[in-house]
């Protein structure tokens, strides 16, 4: 069935949906990608991201991470209290930060605790590793451990969902320390900071010795409380000292964990190619030359 092309983002988006969830895997694997040979439309380059958009809301996606994907109505009703009832905390790469008050949708929060710090992270594109469920799934565990020593808050639940402008996002509620990042510590005296000090480093030492590498401990990601306690955050990146040479070296991407797993494969380039292929024959996009060819071609015509 010929269509005419698509010009309305939303009903692109839809329609790579459509295609991908149509999606059948062969048996016999190709290591051969025809991904560079297809035609260029000014589609082609943002697929990969509206692919990694519409397959992460899929529940499938993150199953063997044991992550629930919460869209119901109910929840997003909830969740947009939370954003009129929370306030802004801190942002870093991944996502923004808020003190809320006890969001009634989130059951795993202690019924004593009144206050949490919800992280809500945009997933960004399709290359992000540390966003992929196998990746979050560990942060959660090495995070629950972290706490378990005493290094870092404890974290209550995570989970994905949508924002108000339909967005993938992970959804991480944590126990709020009532304190300031050590970046924006205002020190009474050298005694308190040399004392924080002091607990900053037990608790790497701590941390370390029980196989956690955290991999991001800067300023921003270390809270001092109230009473001068100081608890490290954020380890998104962290990982456990076994997971050392499997992960952390670039050069040798393909041998990470989820590299292999059910939820990569929902992304890979055969579901890409079979997505755009679709496309381009149902006529949804118009395949067009690079701006910079056709700058070239007007550039020989004048010589």
């Amino acid at each position: 069935m010929i269509r005419e092309p698509l010009l309305d983002f939303q009903k692109i988006e839809d329609r790579v949906e459509q295609i991908a969830n149509s999606f059948k895997p062969v048996s016999a694997k190709s290591n051969n990608s025809n991904w560079t040979a297809l035609p260029f439309t000014p589609l082609k380059p943002m697929l990969p991201d509206i692919l990694y958009k519409v397959v992460s809301r899929r529940p499938d996606y993150w199953k063997e991470a044991n992550l629930k994907v919460r869209t119901d109505e109910a929840f997003m009703e909830c969740m947009a209290k939370f954003y009129k009832t929370s306030k802004i905390i801190g942002k870093g790469a991944f996502g923004t930060m808020f003190d809320s008050p006890r969001p009634d949708c989130i059951p795993n929060i202690p019924k004593d605790v009144k206050h949490v710090a919800v992280k809500v992270e945009i997933l960004s594109d399709y290359y992000d590793y540390y966003q992929s469920p196998a990746a979050v799934a560990s942060a959660y565990t090495i995070t629950k451990k972290a706490a378990s020593l005493g290094v870092a808050p404890n974290i209550y639940d995570c989970f994905i969902s949508v924002n108000e402008n339909g967005m993938p996002v992970i959804i991480k509620v944590y126990e709020l320390i009532n304190g300031t990042a050590w970046a924006n510590m205002e020190w009474k005296s050298e005694a308190q900071k040399n004392r924080a000090i002091a607990d900053l480093e037990k608790k790497i030492i701590k941390m370390n010795k029980n196989g956690i590498i955290h991999h991001d401990l800067h300023t921003e990601n270390v809270m001092v409380s109230k009473s001068n306690e100081v608890f490290i955050v954020d380890f998104d990146r962290a990982r456990l000292v076994k997971e050392e040479e499997l992960v952390e070296m670039p050069a040798f991407n393909e041998r990470r964990p989820w590299s292999s797993s059910p939820s990569h494969k929902l992304l890979g380039p055969d579901v890409l190619e079979f997505v755009y292929k679709t496309l381009l024959e149902e006529g949804s996009v118009v395949p067009s030359r690079p701006v910079s060819q056709t700058r070239k071609n007007k550039k020989e015509k004048r010589t």
